[in-house]
């Protein structure tokens, strides 16, 4: 039923979700690991730039895995309808990297994801008895539905 295809949706998302901030504790992790502090942005920044420049580093590469693994979770949930999960998981990866060079932390940047994963998840319709939709959301809370 729809109802049921709904809820299958959601706990895939809410499984997405949860991989994903076990993944971002990891890479919290892994960033300790390196000799940088997460909670001290720009030197833990800074750090992550340099690594990032020294492509040929396997930090580098630890690195760029946990940001291939997070941007694939958290594409499962993010990826628009009809969308290509492989384009989205390539656009969440490159923003995160973009981020790290402009100076905002990956710990941000995640945590944005995080927040848009959470919104997507609570935005799913949830079905009444009949096939419509029942109004859920920010829409309805607008409409007072």
């Amino acid at each position: 039923s729809a109802q049921q295809q709904q809820g299958a949706t959601v706990e895939g998302y809410k499984s997405a979700l949860q991989q994903g901030q076990n993944l971002q504790s990891q890479l919290s992790d892994l960033i300790t690991s390196f000799g940088l502090n997460p909670s001290d942005l720009n030197a833990a920044n800074s750090g992550i730039q340099k690594i990032a420049q020294n492509t040929s580093s396997p930090q580098y590469q630890q690195l760029s895995n946990y940001v291939n693994d997070i941007a694939n979770t958290y594409a499962q949930i993010l990826t628009p309808p009809g969308g290509s999960s492989t384009d989205s998981s390539r656009s969440i990866a490159s923003s995160m990297l973009d981020a790290t060079a402009k100076g905002t932390t990956l710990m941000e940047v995640m945590k944005g994801l995080d927040q848009q994963a959470q919104a997507k998840i609570a935005g799913v319709p949830t079905y009444t008895g009949s096939q419509n939709p029942a109004p859920s959301g920010t829409l309805a809370s607008l409409y007072n539905w």
